[in-house]
């Protein structure tokens, strides 16, 4: 009986992906594939990948330095396109499972690609170390906030260890102390704190 419905649901993911591929408009657009979720229906995504809202009325615990943002070079001089992984800038993409955390994905994964842009220099870092480690509000996998974490990223001059010597569990454990690590409040990516808007 259950093997019946999730091999509908799986037909019916099959022919929403191919649908949705067909409907492409250039090779720039998302290119839909199966995963994990294929046999879910929508509901049961939600259900499993979606937190509740996430309150961030502790911000006004860090307050932020708005800057306005100029540039040097007109809107007309850009490029139509930039893809920072031919430029060695992004690092592969990253699976954070049922562990809501993708407050400290994105905080972890800007801030080497700011220093990449920076230094050259392209390492994956801890995103586990940021998910037990972040001061409060932040949940670990129960969920969080990017600018605070970036806050407190900058304020406690903490150092971000390579992703290798904290590995990803997919739980939220308890910080671990590091020797090692890229201090963040002098790498390249400071100037972020002042410019993030939430």
């Amino acid at each position: 009986m259950e093997f019946k419905k999730r091999e509908s649901i799986f037909e019916q993911t099959l022919r929403r992906i191919e649908w949705l591929n067909k409907h492409r408009n250039s090779s720039l657009d998302a290119l839909y594939g199966i995963n994990q979720f294929s046999d879910l229906t929508p509901e049961e995504f939600k259900k499993i990948t979606h937190l509740k809202k996430f309150n961030t009325t502790a911000k006004k615990a860090y307050p932020l330095q708005k800057k306005l943002m100029t540039s040097q070079n007109p809107i007309r001089d850009l490029p139509k396109k930039v893809d920072w992984r031919e430029k060695n800038i992004i690092t592969p993409v990253n699976n954070q499972d049922s562990c809501g955390a993708c407050w400290a994905f994105s905080s972890v994964e800007t801030i080497e690609a700011m220093y990449a842009l920076k230094t050259g220099v392209l390492e994956q870092w801890s995103v586990q170390q940021v998910i037990d480690c972040a001061a409060a509000p932040n949940r670990g996998c129960g969920g969080g906030d990017t600018c605070l974490t970036v806050e407190w990223l900058y304020e406690s001059g903490a150092k971000i260890v390579l992703a290798q010597d904290y590995p990803f569990t997919g739980e939220t454990g308890d910080c671990k102390t590091v020797q090692r690590g890229i201090p963040y409040a002098s790498s390249s990516c400071s100037s972020w704190t002042t410019n993030c808007s939430c």
